[in-house]
């Protein structure tokens, strides 16, 4: 199974999770890369069997930067998807719907619940049991 994360982290948190996340599905025996949004073309995106989109939360919402990637994902690159947010105030974003929504238009489906962990502080860092929600989030999947 091939697994690609792509974050956006403005904080470090996400590329954080990010990383811890592609050493767990290695460890599984999944091929598993991580990606800023920023150092990839979105319309030449890797194949892969699941896509992972990671992002962070400005003023309750996906970043311009995030909602921009997403919306310029070629339609042929067609793969089932999670979601992942990390998030000072998760029960008043507006992140994972907006990830979603544009995501079902590209024509991608969802293989699960999202993942959402929680910052502590604006800045971070993440709540202290993120590994271990991580590595639930991949045995849920399917492909632990």
């Amino acid at each position: 199974m091939k697994v690609i994360v792509f974050y956006n982290s403005k904080f470090g948190n996400g590329k954080t999770m990010s990383e811890y996340m592609v050493k767990s599905f290695v460890k599984k025996n999944h091929k598993a890369k991580a990606f800023s949004m920023q150092e990839v073309q979105p319309k030449k995106l890797e194949q892969a069997d699941l896509y992972i989109f990671s992002s962070s939360t400005h003023i309750g919402n996906a970043p311009f930067k995030t909602r921009g990637f997403l919306k310029k994902i070629r339609k042929q690159n067609k793969a089932n998807f999670a979601l992942v947010t990390t998030n000072l105030a998760p029960q008043k974003s507006k992140t994972i719907k907006t990830m979603r929504e544009i995501l079902a238009k590209r024509g991608y489906v969802e293989a699960k619940d999202p993942l959402i962990l929680k910052v502590d502080s604006m800045k971070g860092p993440l709540e202290k049991d993120y590994q271990e929600k991580v590595d639930l989030f991949i045995d849920d999947v399917g492909l632990g």
